[in-house]
């Protein structure tokens, strides 16, 4: 009996330390697992937002364009040769082009402006007016132009007033009254884009190039502008796209009157000429791959930009 015990003492000190290793191991997994669960819990909301906002939308879109009663078709896309459509993505890259380069060239001195603010509550008041102004758009901005340039606007009575007919100079219900609408978001947004960069550039660094005998030409010319350089082109990029991709504003603003590919879009589902689906999914198609390009565009210079905010 004596030697039994002893036997069984023996097993049950040689098996503890084996069965605690195994409990132990299995706890783990459970936890790493339940761990990691909890880790992808928070991107759950946002892959359904993906799956039914973004992708069954395109893939369905896709479908449209290249599906016909008979089968498989690339006529919709034959379609867009044509004259009208043509012309819509000519004048939506004009507009896009045009009001882009305006919103860099006046966004980058701005932006380097807004830095040199030394009165915080000013300072936060002027990128808030910014952040307001950039998201101003569509409907309202349009009604507020029209409220002050239209043909019965504020400024284009007082224009008459002094004999001068304020439509031979400007009229609003043209691409370049369009250009002039879209800009009023364009330099804010800019302005709201370029800021990270610049302010990655540290005081610090511009002294210790002065007490090296450089001039501050030199430091722009060398590391200033190579710096935000590729943070004025991906916010160009951005600005493209915004501009190409925007609806309401010029659709509140001439309706039909003005031919961008958006509103082609709109016309083509609408119903009020012709209802082509797949006319405008084509459209649509095109729009988005113009669209991806300057994305990946964004996010090409977007790395350098990073590194140096790291720094």
């Amino acid at each position: 009996m004596m030697k039994r015990k002893g036997l069984q003492e023996n097993c049950d000190v040689s098996i503890s330390p084996f069965v605690r290793s195994i409990v132990q191991t299995k706890l783990l997994k459970k936890r790493s697992f339940l761990g990691g669960v909890i880790n992808y819990l928070p991107i759950i909301p946002f892959s359904f937002f993906i799956i039914f906002f973004i992708l069954l939308p395109l893939t369905f879109i896709l479908i449209t364009s290249l599906k016909k009663p008979e089968g498989l078709t690339f006529e919709f896309y034959k379609a867009l040769a044509s004259s009208t459509y043509l012309d819509a993505l000519k004048n939506s890259i004009i507009v896009s082009l045009t009001t882009t380069a305006i919103g860099a060239i006046s966004g980058v001195p701005a932006a380097f402006a807004v830095t040199f603010i030394r009165n915080p509550i000013l300072k936060r008041l002027v990128i808030t007016f910014f952040g307001v102004a950039a998201n101003f758009a569509g409907v309202p901005l349009a009604f507020a132009f029209i409220i002050l340039f239209g043909y019965s606007g504020i400024f284009t009575l007082l224009f008459k007033n002094v004999s001068k007919d304020l439509t031979n100079i400007f009229n609003l219900y043209s691409l370049k009254g369009l250009i002039a609408v879209y800009i009023y978001f364009q330099i804010p947004l800019m302005i709201l884009l370029l800021l990270p960069a610049i302010n990655a550039i540290k005081k610090e660094w511009i002294e210790v190039s002065m007490t090296m005998g450089a001039t501050p030409f030199f430091f722009w010319k060398n590391v200033g502008i190579p710096i935000i350089t590729p943070a004025i082109l991906g916010s160009s990029a951005i600005l493209f796209a915004n501009s190409f991709g925007a609806y309401a504003t010029a659709f509140a603003l001439m309706g039909a009157r003005i031919n961008l590919l958006p509103i082609q879009v709109s016309l083509a589902t609408a119903g009020n000429v012709g209802y082509e689906p797949g006319e405008a999914s084509a459209t649509a198609i095109i729009m988005v791959i113009i669209l991806s390009i300057t994305v990946l565009v964004y996010l090409k210079v977007q790395g350098r930009v990073r590194t140096w905010l790291r720094l």
